[in-house]
């Protein structure tokens, strides 16, 4: 399905594989890629094919998902939103969070599946992370808005009044959306870019504690991407703190010299050790 790759690598694990591709100029390959170009309003729709894609000539970073029954096409930048894939034969379960990915709307549907349910307790506790008045969470239509779109709305303890969670910050905006796509996520994949993004430091190891227990209590698998050296020494902390989470893996990318990329492993021994004698592992 992929061709005319500039470069690629892949991340192997028990029952998914991962590649990377950066493509140029034209998209010869991505047949059943289905996407909506943000700074282009009149073609709603556009399949990027080898005819189609001169029309962009700006490199397209994209994530391949491929598990045993299924295969998902990712775009990595905010220019593209994807609206279909390959058809799987089986349908996995597959959440993906981008670098800003604020989406009311996407956010208030991944509500409804989970409200009235114990999940709905692991996304407050969640957001009192940062927030610890904040003991109820409900979607509402946005007054303000022409269109239709839902809102996530906020009540603190002791407090009559209902704020919008937007008027609370990106760190409360972040951790909904990353929390509501984790707990949907049961029995699947969870994946998100950029980790710390909208995160102050000091919340970053009590937010991947909080993963590290949901994953295991519902059976997820989590890949996540960061920049942070705050955010690895976060993560490494939370896996040296239990047995269980031994099998976790720190894996780093680098782009070589030919434009490919090559991947190193680190067990969670060796995170520990580089972090404590400060050598580099980004």
């Amino acid at each position: 399905l992929l061709e005319n790759a500039e470069s690629k690598t892949q991340i192997n694990s028990n029952a998914i594989t991962l590649s990377f591709h950066k493509y140029k100029s034209r998209f010869g390959g991505l047949h059943y890629g289905f996407y909506q170009h943000k700074n282009n309003p009149n073609e709603e729709s556009i399949i990027i094919n080898k005819e189609q894609g001169e029309k962009y000539q700006n490199s397209l970073e994209t994530l391949e998902i491929q598990t045993q029954n299924s295969q998902m096409i990712l775009p990595l930048e905010d220019s593209f939103n994807l609206h279909s894939y390959h058809k799987p034969q089986k349908k996995e379960n597959i959440q993906f969070v981008n670098t800003q990915d604020f989406k009311n709307n996407s956010n208030a549907t991944l509500w409804d599946e989970i409200i009235l349910t114990p999940k709905e307790d692991h996304v407050i506790k969640a957001l009192q992370i940062i927030e610890p008045k904040l003991e109820r969470l409900t979607f509402i239509a946005n007054p303000t808005s022409s269109g239709f779109e839902r809102i996530p709305v906020i009540k603190l303890k002791n407090k009559p009044e209902i704020l919008p969670l937007q008027s609370m910050g990106d760190g409360l905006n972040r951790i909904l959306t990353m929390i509501l796509n984790l707990v949907n996520a049961e029995n699947g994949y969870f994946m998100i870019d950029e980790f710390e993004n909208g995160l102050h430091y000091s919340v970053q190891e009590k937010l991947w504690k909080v993963v590290f227990s949901l994953a295991f209590e519902l059976n997820i698998q989590v890949f996540a991407t960061t920049h942070s050296r705050d955010c690895i020494e976060a993560f490494s902390e939370i896996v040296k703190s239990k047995e269980d989470y031994q099998d976790c893996q720190y894996i780093r990318l680098d782009l070589m010299e030919d434009g490919n990329l090559s991947s190193t492993g680190y067990s969670p021994r060796e995170l520990t050790l580089a972090n404590k004698h400060n050598i580099e592992t980004r």
